[in-house]
């Protein structure tokens, strides 16, 4: 006689179709049983649906007492969920990738019915699509976020006990390669743009890092003249085909910045080219009409500029890629340049927008090889200095330097140290650099000295040169030294 099972463990029994089905009633998120069924062409497969329900029912996943499919409930999710917490930009997005590429191939799918297989059909189905169409990888990676962030609320609804989308396999991408500009064609791009009426603007992008956004959403109320700070806090946006003004895009993006002289002069010009205008408009930058400066006017007018300058085109976004590389070459610790660029992490600030060139990995082997072979000596330069001992100096921070001399002491031989005064003498002079202008770069004569200005290239011999003239590596400059009367006094020049 066939066992009757318990209440609760669900029943398993062949149809007259000669099919296998499973049922078993469970509690759902209101606290009312509802009757599942399970169909299959095995007993094993029906049953192991049974049980893997009840098992979910003992972990304290509910039922859910309704099936929607996910297009259903992905429209749902965008206007209940996605519209009133998260930005207007990111509901756009959103949007536009849930309407053209996840409802129209899942969308009639209901939630308890997608599976990983299911999904990972879909996403291969994508990768092949986007390489067909030229879309880049990335493009893919989104569709699965997209759509993983819906299942995420589901989950937390109680309608689907695991996140699939969360298990596939996707396809590497790799990021774009992005060269930002160097200080050359940063200072050329500045020279092309010095009498735009945008001006101000564009160099207030490259000194500070500052965001598209940002910079169209600065504020005169942000600006504060007397205390020598200016305040992010909101950005200037287009969603659609509306302009619109809200918070900066994290909370590390909220940031307090030194008003420097350079930033001050330039906003006291946007000043000044405002009065003229009727009314005070609270924006630093503005349209014709008075409104925001459009995002796509501003684009136009930074890549004509490119043009007339003769300057590589690049993104306007990656401007912040320039500020951050020129700051790390400067020596500025991460730490520093992440709350300038307003990052979240430091390892988004060093792993995305801080770049090498090959001078400054350069510059650090030359470092290192001084370091296991003290022994060797020649000059960092072009022409052939064999017998010339070498000075290296190594940046670890804006306007500090670590002086570390080897080798120049009048019939020293190689390895020599060099008089501490002499260390305090070239890290002293060092630091007036920073307080110049990086397109007058000198050091102060000392009093009683002389500094030399004078190249390699022009220097009368080889064999002064081996006297008087002593090279340094410095990241992204070489120098050399000068040594007067005094064999203990020397006097530092930069190379440009």
């Amino acid at each position: 006689m066939a066992r009757r099972s318990a209440n609760g463990e669900g029943s398993v029994y062949k149809r007259q179709d000669g099919r296998w089905e499973a049922a078993i009633s469970l509690l759902t998120a209101t606290g009312k049983r509802k009757r599942l069924r399970f169909y299959g062409r095995t007993r094993q497969e029906v049953h192991g649906r049974l049980v893997a329900a009840k098992a979910d029912a003992d972990r304290g996943a509910p039922v859910s007492d309704s099936q929607p499919t996910l297009s259903e409930y992905v429209d749902y999710w965008l206007e209940h969920i996605v519209r009133p917490d998260l930005r207007p930009k990111t509901y756009q997005q959103y949007e536009y990738v849930s309407r053209l590429y996840i409802k129209p191939t899942l969308g009639g799918v209901r939630l308890a019915q997608l599976s990983v297989p299911k999904v990972q059909a879909f996403i291969n189905h994508e990768f092949q699509e986007a390489e067909s169409q030229g879309r880049s990888r990335r493009s893919v990676h989104a569709v699965r976020a997209v759509l993983s962030a819906a299942l995420s609320s589901a989950m937390r609804e109680e309608l689907v006990t695991r996140n699939v989308a969360r298990l596939v396999k996707l396809q590497p991408h790799t990021r774009a390669r992005i060269t930002p500009w160097t200080l050359k064609e940063a200072t050329q791009f500045l020279h092309a743009a010095r009498t735009h009426p945008l001006f101000p603007a564009f160099a207030l992008v490259l000194l500070y890092g500052l965001r598209q956004g940002e910079i169209l959403g600065l504020r005169w109320q942000d600006i504060h003249f007397e205390s020598d700070e200016i305040q992010i806090r909101q950005q200037v946006q287009r969603v659609g085909r509306r302009l619109l003004v809200g918070p900066v895009k994290t909370t590390a993006g909220e940031r307090d910045l030194p008003l420097i002289p350079w930033a001050r002069e330039l906003l006291q010009q946007q000043r000044r080219a405002q009065h003229a205008l009727d009314g005070a408009p609270s924006l630093v930058f503005i349209s014709d009409d008075g409104g925001p400066l459009r995002p796509e006017r501003f684009r136009r007018s930074f890549l004509r500029l490119c043009d007339s300058g003769a300057v590589r085109k690049v993104k306007i976004h990656h401007e912040r890629h320039t500020t951050a590389t020129l700051l790390k070459k400067l020596g500025v610790p991460d730490r520093d340049i992440q709350t300038i660029l307003g990052h979240s992490r430091v390892s988004v600030t060093q792993e995305i927008y801080q770049h090498t060139d090959l001078e400054d990995r350069r510059a650090a082997l030359e470092l290192l090889s001084s370091s296991l072979n003290p022994a060797q000596g020649r000059v960092y330069c072009r022409q052939s200095c064999r017998q010339t001992p070498r000075i290296h100096v190594a940046a670890t921070a804006a306007a500090r330097l670590h002086a570390v001399l080897t080798g120049v002491n009048s019939g020293a031989g190689r390895g020599s140290r060099t008089p501490e005064g002499v260390s305090r003498l070239i890290y002293s002079q060092m630091r007036l650099t920073t307080s110049l202008s990086q397109h007058d770069i000198h050091l102060e004569p000392t009093e009683g000295f002389e500094p030399t200005t004078r190249c390699l290239q022009n220097s009368r011999s080889t064999t002064e040169l081996h006297r008087h003239n002593y090279w340094l590596i410095i990241p992204s400059r070489l120098c050399f030294l000068k040594k007067i009367d005094n064999p203990a006094t020397y006097i530092l020049a930069l190379q440009n």
